[in-house]
């Protein structure tokens, strides 16, 4: 889950890999500045995302069995100059075997 005017589809999670879509629910488009999320690199994409529309984002992570870590977006509305702040959280549970 996470704040609006965001909402997270498409979650892929591995044991050092996460990857999903990240979809702009708000009614402008935004340009995304950082992304940081517990056990994973934090990335700073700079990528727009026009309103209704979603961006694939891949993240570099250390995972247990369980992943229950925070998430907060930094990102700006096109146009303009305030940086904003989205949060929220990504839990799962999973089993892997290493081969």
């Amino acid at each position: 889950d996470i704040d609006s005017p965001f909402d997270i589809n498409s979650i892929d999670i591995y044991r050092d890999e996460l990857r999903f879509d990240l979809e702009n629910t708000g009614n402008e488009d935004l340009i995304v500045k950082k992304i940081k999320i517990d056990d994973c690199d934090t990335e700073t994409p700079d990528k727009t995302i026009i309103k209704d529309d979603e961006r694939n984002f891949d993240f570099d992570c250390d995972f247990n069995s369980r992943v229950d870590s925070d998430i907060d977006i930094e990102y700006m509305k096109s146009g303009g100059n305030e940086t904003l702040t989205a949060s929220g959280r990504i839990r799962a549970d999973f089993n892997y075997r290493d081969y």
